[in-house]
């Protein structure tokens, strides 16, 4: 899709969980593809089952790589989701929540 769309038409919603599940690395997507994802969807994977999710921050997606990217990208809006989880779904949500705001979105600031 992004060969076959106009970059100034078209842009997309990049699934980093599904982008790093699939064995793609979504740093290389944006630099291949500069301006084309301002919406990020942002889950993190679960160390030990990948097939599941786990709270952002906690798992093996290496986020503070990909958000350094966020200007190449386009990045405009990010939406943080949580399909499964051990915790509480409300402390669940909460933790992911304080990590991107304490760790992730100040990077953004500076970058």
């Amino acid at each position: 899709m992004l060969r076959e769309t106009n970059p100034k038409l078209v842009d997309f919603e990049l699934d980093l969980y599904w982008v790093v599940r699939a064995g793609l690395d979504p740093v290389q997507l944006m630099q291949a593809h500069p301006g084309r994802f301002p919406l990020w969807h942002v889950k993190d994977m679960d160390k030990a089952k990948p097939d599941l999710n786990t709270e952002v921050g906690a798992g093996s997606i290496d986020f503070r790589k990909i958000f350094a990217q966020a200007g190449k990208a386009g990045l405009q809006h990010l939406f943080m989701e949580q399909e499964n989880f051990s915790l509480d779904a409300y402390q669940s949500i909460a933790q992911s929540a304080a990590y991107i705001k304490k760790t992730l979105l100040p990077a953004l600031k500076r970058g």
